[in-house]
């Protein structure tokens, strides 16, 4: 009978079987409790039938009560009586016989014996006690037994499981809720103690977005300004030849008259080439286990090498791009605006013989300048291609805020020369690594860069408000 008590704590049919069994042990021990009660009132023996059939008491084999005083004849009757009970529920149990059958049996006997056996009241009421003594205790273990009832889902599913099991003959929907009054309080509070950065409370089914959303940065425009080729290695020092002074030039000439002398220098200038390079640790459990992490750590290593190269390249730009100095604009016009003053370079640059087809400016300044109106108030709006393409002046418009509010950078592009490698990416124990399952992961790029001494000046880094000074009158 133990593993009855084991077997109602299931789920599936293995605990409906076992509730049944309890629930026809209940029956019985009402049949034999209300024997007594209903001799010693009625005597009448549907009464004893009828009334034994509405107790929920269980009780698994019946045993006599200690302190009476009981005749051979008497022990053997009653004995007999528990063993076909007994009989009649382990057929019920092993599946031989229904509850139906097992019921009407014990009902037949109980009338038979009823028939052929006396009972004093003392015992008859002794009997009842017993009876219902072991009917509380049996009645303890079945509660103690459903109180183990599993919590949750599981214990909800057993809870409604004949409902559950009816709904679904009948093909209808059925909605059970559990009570917020069993919830443990403690599970509540660790829920809503683990909770993500963003505050949403993690569950035991996660997805994962394998894209990888990095930071918004600045434009990088040197690619779209200087010459730049990659080759497979670059030299330690690089020759190249310059145009020098020259002196002479020829005329014409009459017969046998004498020819001038040309003198053409050439000057040899060379550079030298540099490593750009960083690293970063990592832990071996990092490249083990976090696979993905890994992943998109060695990406945002790579994307850093290379912005980090292209700001080196930018500042060296603007180190060795000239400044305004004067041209015949100066002091000619009464209120100048910044397109005079973008103007008032691109003559500084042909003056000098470069053609500018490049500004690189501030998105604000961008935009005032698509504001600035004539002094009719028109509007001097630039040109706009197809695709949005910013055009001003012919020239073409890159937009960054790597370049300040308030300044421009106009020139010729290509004329700044930028060989390099691919990035390289090695690996190696530095120091003390291998004793903290360390690895160092160093980035370089070798490249040369240069502006042969015949382009210097092709680009100006230039200053709206001291422009439209220089120009005003």
């Amino acid at each position: 009978m133990k593993r009855l008590f084991r077997d109602c704590k299931k789920s599936g049919m293995p605990g409906v079987r076992a509730r049944s069994q309890i629930k026809l042990c209940v029956m019985s021990a009402c049949l034999l409790g209300f024997i007594g009660i209903t001799l010693l009132a009625t005597g009448s023996l549907f009464g004893i039938t009828a009334g034994s059939l509405l107790c929920t008491v269980p009780a698994l084999a019946f045993t006599l009560p200690e302190g009476v005083e009981f005749t051979e004849t008497e022990k053997k009757g009653y004995l007999a009586l528990g063993n076909h009970l007994t009989e009649c529920f382990k057929q019920y149990e092993t599946g031989k016989i229904t509850k139906d059958e097992a019921l009407k049996v014990m009902d037949d006997k109980l009338k038979e014996w009823a028939e052929k056996n006396g009972i004093s009241a003392e015992k008859i009421e002794k009997m009842s006690e017993a009876l219902k003594k072991q009917g509380m205790a049996l009645q303890e273990m079945k509660d103690r037994s459903v109180s183990a009832m599993p919590g949750g889902l599981k214990g909800l599913f057993l809870k409604n499981f004949d409902a559950i099991k009816k709904a679904v003959k009948e093909r209808r929907q059925e909605t059970f809720k559990a009570n917020p009054d069993t919830i443990d309080a403690a599970l509540l509070e660790n829920r809503a103690a683990i909770t993500t950065t963003t505050g949403a409370t993690l569950t035991e089914n996660n997805g994962e977005d394998s894209f990888l959303y990095m930071k918004r940065r600045d434009r990088q425009y040197i690619e779209d300004i200087a010459d730049i080729s990659v080759v497979a290695e670059v030299p330690e020092t690089l020759t190249f030849e310059e145009e020098g002074d020259e002196t002479g030039a020829i005329a014409i000439i009459g017969e046998n008259g004498l020819k001038p002398q040309l003198r053409l220098k050439l000057v040899k200038n060379k550079v030298e080439s540099q490593k750009a390079a960083g690293f970063i640790v990592v832990t071996e459990e990092m490249m083990k286990w976090r696979s993905r992490a890994w992943s998109a750590i060695q990406r945002l290593f790579r994307d850093k090498v290379m912005r980090d190269f292209r700001n080196l390249l930018t500042t060296s730009l603007i180190g060795n791009a000239s400044a305004y100095v004067a041209t015949p604009l100066d002091g000619t016009i009464t209120v100048p605006t910044n397109f005079d003053a973008i103007i008032a370079a691109i003559l500084q640059l042909e003056m000098l013989n470069f053609e500018p087809d490049t500004l690189v400016i501030n998105p604000a300044d961008k935009w005032k300048l698509a504001m600035t109106t004539t002094n009719n108030g028109m509007f001097i709006l630039p040109y706009i291609q197809q695709g949005g393409q910013f055009k001003l002046l012919g020239l073409q418009v890159i937009t960054t805020n790597k370049v300040a509010a308030g300044n421009f950078l106009i020139g010729e592009a290509g004329i700044w020369k930028v060989e390099r490698e691919n990035p390289t990416f090695r690996t190696g124990l530095v120091n003390d690594d291998l004793i903290h399952n360390r690895m160092t992961i160093v980035g370089e790029i070798f490249f040369l860069s240069y502006v042969p001494s015949n382009n210097a000046g092709g680009f100006i880094m230039g200053v709206f408000d001291d422009i439209k000074s220089a120009l005003e009158v």
